[in-house]
């Protein structure tokens, strides 16, 4: 009797034991392969940060932010700056892509193009990725400039790429004015697959647990697969100007029509849709979001926080003139720019002011955010460099 009673108890606490460990390894291994939220304190690698475009930075900002040093290129620039490994990577609309040290500002490397270029670029592995306006897309080694690969397209790229890994192999995927998310080797620059829609794409593919969205001027939210195949789509009712972003598995985008909303891709049903018509205009800016607001600016000049759940307004902060710029968080701050020329510092929490600063230039791009450095790049070609924490 005693004897069975021990092995009953034991069988009990191997079943436990073993059951236990198997929701562990499901929870460790749900958790390894969760992208992080957040780019890396040292570098801000692709527009908005990280491949969901979350805008979110984990940095903590130490008011004063000083200017330590500012470059003037020659050219108007619509993109925005990167950094990585202390290197900064822009492009101007002359064609010209140049890598700059972060802290000197000297040119390391620079190559001409000969074609317009409006999309930001994208670093990953040792290359910097950018695409142009007549449809090429090129591959530079990040460190000498030398042009490894070039893809030629016949549509106009505005947008960042993004990137995933498949069977360890990199992938390079990108939205052009021809309604086509185009898919490269990463190594080669060989097409490997085209996603069609009815009309432009101006923003950048958002990517999150092998699901690849992108937003057009068909007014509809694309889901789709690492093969190029359609998971979803949602109608938002107005062409999308401006890149949606993964939260976890939501979607949050915000279109011409100025309507913002939030559509859960598992459930394939909208979270929350707001459109303020008497108070809201176009919203060409790409939101951002921390654990509990989404922020974005607004063609009404206004910086918007709203409850990530509820999508309802929490408060507002109205720049003199429209905003195309999108923000950059940190746990305390919101940086964004606006069109009357001034780069804005917000409390998250309440959305008043805290720091700003004339550039002289509509900013209409995102600044890089790492530890202890601001980049901001202004239209008229103008680049800042603030320090902070130093």
């Amino acid at each position: 009797m005693k004897g069975r009673f021990l092995g009953g108890l034991l069988n009990s606490i191997k079943y436990r034991y073993i059951h236990s460990l198997k929701y562990l390894l499901i929870i460790v291994s749900f958790l390894i392969n969760i992208p992080l939220i957040t780019s890396s304190v040292n570098q801000w690698p692709i527009f908005r940060g990280d491949s969901q475009l979350s805008g979110n930075s984990s940095v903590k900002i130490d008011l004063p932010i000083k200017l330590a040093n500012k470059y003037q290129f020659q050219q108007e620039i619509k993109a925005s700056p990167i950094i990585n490994e202390q290197t900064i990577f822009i492009s101007t609309l002359d064609g010209n892509i140049l890598a700059l040290d972060l802290n000197t500002l000297e040119v390391k490397w620079k190559y001409q193009t000969n074609m317009q270029i409006e999309a930001s670029g994208l670093v990953v592995q040792d290359m910097l990725c950018v695409g142009d306006i007549q449809g090429n897309f090129w591959a530079f080694n990040k460190r000498n400039g030398q042009l490894l690969w070039k893809y030629s397209g016949q549509e106009k790229i505005t947008g960042s790429a993004n990137y995933f890994y498949q069977a360890k192999q990199l992938y390079l995927v990108f939205g052009t004015y021809g309604g086509q998310i185009i898919c490269l080797n990463g190594q080669t620059g060989q097409k490997q697959w085209v996603y069609q829609i009815d009309n432009y794409i101006n923003g950048t593919p958002a990517i999150f647990n092998n699901q690849i969205a992108i937003g057009g001027c068909d007014a509809l939210l694309h889901v789709i697969n690492t093969q190029g195949k359609l998971i979803t789509s949602f109608n938002t009712g107005s062409y999308i100007a401006s890149s949606p972003i993964w939260e976890n598995n939501n979607l949050i985008a915000a279109n011409y029509g100025g309507t913002i909303l939030s559509f859960n891709v598992l459930q394939n049903k909208e979270n929350w849709q707001h459109n303020n018509q008497a108070e809201w205009d176009a919203f060409f800016s790409t939101p951002a979001f921390n654990d509990e607001l989404i922020i974005i600016g607004n063609r009404n000049g206004q910086v918007y926080g709203f409850d990530k759940k509820s999508g309802k307004s929490k408060w507002s902060f109205l720049t003199g003139k429209a905003i195309d710029s999108s923000a950059v968080l940190t746990d305390q701050y919101v940086v964004i720019g606006s069109q009357d020329g001034y780069l804005y510092m917000l409390d998250i929490e309440k959305g008043s002011e805290v720091w700003s600063f004339y550039a002289g230039s509509p900013i209409l791009n995102s600044v890089a955010l790492i530890d202890s450095h601001l980049v901001l790049v202004t239209e008229n070609g103008m680049l800042y460099h603030f320090t902070f924490n130093l």
